[in-house]
Order: structure tokens, then C-alpha cells, then sequence
């Protein structure tokens, strides 16, 4: 190395460190933990309990998390494997549950079980089928909770409220099951009306939100009504066309919203 070289690298390297220093600092800053108290543990496991909220559906899609906060974080301090964490992500995870309502839970018995079961018989509808056709279906209902209110041995001690009400309200609702073998799927699909325009705006912000169009979403759909077609969902969407089956509408709405 030259004297000029090298007097070029004393002049450069001091302001290089110097530039990186406080970005160095103020991460060490940010990961410093402290330690999980017993009041700290007892008060976000109380927050779980009152939210019916794991770690993973809290977290999910939020834009603004910490850098370095997960699920199984969150897991490790619910259950007491860690002793410390970043205080910004414990403050995060809290004031999340603390924004969300409380999730009221029933005690679920054998007879709730057969009770559920014995719909689907009746319809021939399936927990996957289920989600799908509920307008309303609560955000973090899935087919493997349907499926263990059924089960003797994964049976859960309690269940939602708001997804035992979903669940029942809609089965009930539906025709038995020789109704289908009937053609009765075919002949609910021709009646029209006026799409609603609470369900076409959420038809779109779905199209927008996961940039799938009518095309791809019904290629995927195992059991797309037969009257249902690309062309005519992309009328909808484009305004193309006013009037529909109210029926085909809320099964496409379904399947958009389960489309992550």
C-alpha cells in the first residue's frame, strides 16, 4: 500500500465505523431484554384466555410487528421456556389482545358432538363445504376445529360461542341431503336479483387483495355450482352485469375470503 493509499484508508475508515456505530447501538438498544415476571406471564396468558387468540391468528398479517417477533416467541413466554424478552415485542403482543374483543366460550359435550354430526349427515355437507357456503364465518374457524367437536378423543373441553353459533345456525339452515341428489343445487342456482352492493364491494377489495381473478379462483373450486362460470363473475366485478344468482355471489364471496 502506498503512503497515499494509506493515508486515503486512515481518512475513510473512522467515519465508516462512526456511520455504522449508532445503527449497531440503537439495534443492541432495541433486542436488550428483561425479565418475564410471573404478573407479566399470568397477565398476557389471562389476555389469551379472554380473546380466544393464539399467538399465530394475533399475529397474522400484521404489517406493523416488531423485527424479530413470531408466533413461537410468543409460544416460549406462554408457556415458560423463555425467561426474558424485548420488551417492545411483550408491549406489542399486549396491546394487540388488549384491542380485541372478548371471545366468549361454551363448555362442548358429547351431545353438541353428535349434534353437529348428524347435520352434516343430514345436508351431506361437508367442515370444508361448511366454511365455505357461511357468509359470515368467523375468521379463525377451520375445518380441523369442526372435526375435533366430533372426535372422542380430540374433543376440546369448550368451544367458541361465536363458531358454535356459526356452525349450527348455517347447517340448520340447509335442505337434506336427497334434496341435492334431487338437482336441488341446480334448480336454487336460477333465481336473480340485484347483486348487493355491500357483497360486489367485497368481491372486489378479495380481487384486489390476493390479485386472483374469476379465471384462476374457479379453477381451484373442486365443487363450483355448474352454472357458475369465469365470464360471468368478471360481469360482476367490472359491472358489467347487475343481476345474479344470490346464491353463486355468496359462494364466490366464500371462496375468496378463505383465499389467504
Amino acid at each position: 500500500m502506498t503512503d497515499t493509499e494509506s493515508d486515503l484508508t486512515d481518512h475513510l475508515e473512522p467515519n465508516s465505523t462512526s456511520r455504522r456505530a449508532p445503527a449497531r447501538d440503537k439495534q443492541a438498544a432495541f433486542l436488550r431484554r428483561i425479565p418475564i415476571t410471573d404478573e407479566m406471564r399470568e397477565r398476557l396468558r389471562a389476555e389469551v384466555e379472554r380473546t380466544g387468540t393464539g399467538a399465530m391468528r394475533l399475529l397474522r398479517g400484521a404489517k406493523d410487528k416488531p423485527p424479530g417477533l413470531s408466533a413461537s416467541v410468543v409460544g416460549t413466554w406462554l408457556s415458560g421456556v423463555a425467561k426474558q424478552a424485548v420488551p417492545a415485542h411483550f408491549d406489542y403482543v399486549l396491546s394487540r389482545l388488549a384491542a380485541l374483543g372478548e371471545n366468549r366460550r361454551i363448555p362442548m359435550t358429547a351431545a353438541m358432538g353428535a349434534e353437529i354430526e348428524s347435520e352434516l349427515a343430514r345436508t351431506g355437507i361437508g367442515p370444508t363445504a361448511l366454511l365455505r357456503l357461511g357468509r359470515n364465518a368467523p375468521a379463525d374457524l377451520t375445518d380441523q376445529i369442526l372435526t375435533s367437536w366430533m372426535s372422542d378423543e380430540r374433543r376440546p373441553n369448550s368451544a367458541s360461542e361465536s363458531h358454535w353459533s356459526f356452525a349450527m345456525t348455517t347447517l340448520r339452515a340447509l335442505p337434506d341431503r336427497q334434496n341435492h341428489a334431487q338437482g336441488y343445487v341446480r334448480k336454487a342456482y336460477r333465481k336473480h336479483a340485484k347483486i348487493d352492493p355491500d357483497m360486489l364491494a367485497e368481491l372486489r377489495h378479495h380481487r384486489q387483495r390476493t390479485g386472483i381473478g374469476a379465471s384462476i379462483l374457479l379453477r381451484r373450486a373442486a365443487d363450483k355450482p355448474p352454472a357458475l362460470t369465469p365470464t360471468m363473475v368478471s360481469n360482476w366485478l367490472n359491472g358489467v352485469v347487475e343481476n345474479a344468482d344470490p346464491n353463486l355471489v355468496a359462494y364466490v364471496l366464500a371462496f375468496y375470503r378463505a383465499w389467504p
